[in-house]
């Protein structure tokens, strides 16, 4: 059995690199098939990356730090910037949404092609952001941004596809498993796709990572509960700059969805709530292997606390094994139908007369 347990370690340490190797081809034949003009070259120059994430610098200093960033992001974190939904060479994904406004063919999939059997996406749409999209029109104006830390393949328990595909929203996916990520890819083409672990305050640096053929793969030292797996060495650095960079001349990032298994804090204590574009609505897992419901648990009683000190209000129990919160400035605010959780928190009464909002 011993044996058997090292030999299976051994085959992963030697596919780990192998994938690291694919994520680069797999980008760059993406590339190479979405815009014939792409090359090696032209990718390792800072004015394609800006030119690929929509920013073309103008030369001033502020333009080439940036351009060296996004650089460093490419290198460091296998950064892929998002396909034009325009593009006549780009795979377009077979969206099945179904009509709006109640997308009915998407939100009968199973958590294979959607969100978990919590419905997470379907809640969080038709609480805040339907009320607010009356009509088709509505639909094409609305420039809407996500966020999803802990991607996985971008398809299966995905709280965010419905945002991408159906919606056509902007959005930021990071996953820190190298083996998904490579999936990852394809199956987002949309998206802005990071893979490395926002979880240090500086960057340059390594976290271990438990590499872990399900959705809850996670950091070690976290995911204590992971057994038969291997933990690989994954970059990790800072959040903030990251948000900026990729969300710059939005006012806001409307959904945040993070669910990495007992790190959550760790990402939270990486990011300037002053300094990003302000998080209306942010999901954060806070029942899982580590959190179990009606027990205490540091991890989920820190993240409370940094978010109550952030001013957000909180809404438990409204989604199953997640703590929901809204900014009280957001104009996507919790209809009265839910606004009985508000009462949940005793912290919110204080939050709300801070920011002079009433219910």
């Amino acid at each position: 059995m011993g044996q058997d347990q090292s030999s299976r370690s051994g085959i992963i340490r030697l596919v780990i690199p192998l994938a690291s190797a694919l994520v680069c081809i797999t980008s760059l034949l993406q590339y190479f098939y979405a815009n014939p003009l792409f090359s090696c070259e032209t990718l390792m120059n800072s004015e394609a990356i800006t030119e690929n994430t929509g920013k073309r610098s103008d030369g001033n200093d502020n333009d080439n730090a940036k351009n060296r960033r996004y650089l460093n992001y490419f290198q460091t974190y296998r950064y892929i910037p998002p396909l034009s939904r325009n593009d006549s060479h780009a795979v377009v994904p077979n969206k099945q949404c179904g009509s709006f406004p109640d997308f009915e063919s998407y939100f009968q999939k199973g958590y294979t092609e959607r969100s978990s059997g919590a419905n997470e996406d379907k809640i969080i749409f038709e609480t805040f952001f339907k009320p607010y999209l009356q009509t088709v029109e509505d639909l094409r104006h609305f420039r809407g941004t996500y966020v999803e830390l802990g991607a996985f393949d971008g398809i299966r328990e995905s709280n965010s596809r419905f945002f991408d595909d159906c919606l056509g929203w902007n959005g930021l996916l990071i996953e820190g498993n190298p083996l998904k990520y490579i999936e990852l890819i394809p199956n987002r083409p949309f998206s802005n796709k990071m893979s490395m672990a926002p979880s240090c305050k500086e960057g340059g640096s390594t976290i271990q990572f438990w590499v872990s053929p399900f959705t809850n793969a996670g950091l070690e030292g976290k995911a204590l509960a992971y057994v038969n797996t291997t933990a690989v060495s994954v970059p990790c650095g800072p959040f903030t700059p990251i948000l900026i960079d990729v969300f710059d001349g939005y006012e806001s990032i409307n959904f945040m969805s993070l669910d990495v298994e007992g790190a959550e804090y760790l990402v939270l204590e990486t990011m300037d709530f002053a300094a990003i574009p302000r998080i209306d609505i942010l999901m954060i897992e806070a029942e899982n292997m580590f959190c179990k419901p009606n027990k205490d648990c540091l991890v989920r009683n820190q993240v409370r606390e940094r978010m109550h000190r952030e001013g957000y209000l909180r809404y438990s129990g409204y989604i199953a094994r997640s703590d929901v919160y809204v900014h009280p400035k957001s104009r996507f605010q919790m209809p009265p139908s839910g606004a009985q959780t508000l009462s949940d928190d005793p912290t919110n009464s204080s939050t709300l007369q801070s920011f002079n909002v009433s219910t």
